[in-house]
């Protein structure tokens, strides 16, 4: 089942072996010993392979169906987390391909936590609100990522960053922002 599970993943996330096995740091021998030899990971790599794919352990091993929670949830409030922004303007401001944003949006496609986290980063949202849990939209913020911020704070950075570029631009110079921001 476990090898099963994660060829289903890696196809799902459009990836290859040696991708995988080269951002876990994994040994290139790791698929020849899980196939040949009948091994399953140990605890640590499972670990590792289900954080990468955003799925559990139970998961890869067959003990649970994945997660309908992200596929649930994801579309919509990725959609809302855009803020009118469409899947070209996403990809203007942050280089995010359209089409696997619209993969995301469609439902189609789940991300790797390392592809959320980032998205919800740049978006100004609470990653584990992205992904459909109950949790506030806007994630409180801490003394190291720059604490200090209201949550009205964050919905304003939220809004101006869903701007584009050339508005942002407009607004920072009609509020004689510093010449190193308007340039």
């Amino acid at each position: 089942m476990f090898l099963e599970r994660v060829a289903a993943l890696i196809s799902s996330h459009g990836i290859t072996r040696n991708k995988l096995l080269h951002d876990l740091d994994l040994d290139k021998n790791s698929f020849f010993n899980w196939e040949k030899r009948g091994t399953i990971p140990s605890g640590e790599v499972l670990a590792k392979i289900a954080d990468y794919f955003g799925v559990s352990v139970d998961y890869l091993l067959g003990q649970e169906e994945e997660s309908e929670r992200a596929i649930a949830f994801l579309p919509e409030r990725l959609e809302e987390a855009m803020n009118g922004m469409d899947c070209e303007e996403l990809y203007q401001k942050f280089h995010y391909k359209p089409k696997i944003i619209s993969d995301y949006l469609e439902g189609k496609r789940k991300p790797l936590n390392a592809t959320l986290f980032q998205m919800a980063t740049d978006l100004c949202v609470n990653p584990e609100w992205l992904y459909g849990f109950d949790a506030p939209k806007y994630k409180k913020p801490t003394p190291e990522d720059g604490g200090g911020l209201s949550e009205k704070d964050v919905q304003l950075i939220a809004w101006f960053r869903s701007l584009p570029p050339e508005k942002q631009k407009a607004i920072l110079i009609s509020q004689d922002a510093p010449k190193d921001l308007t340039e």
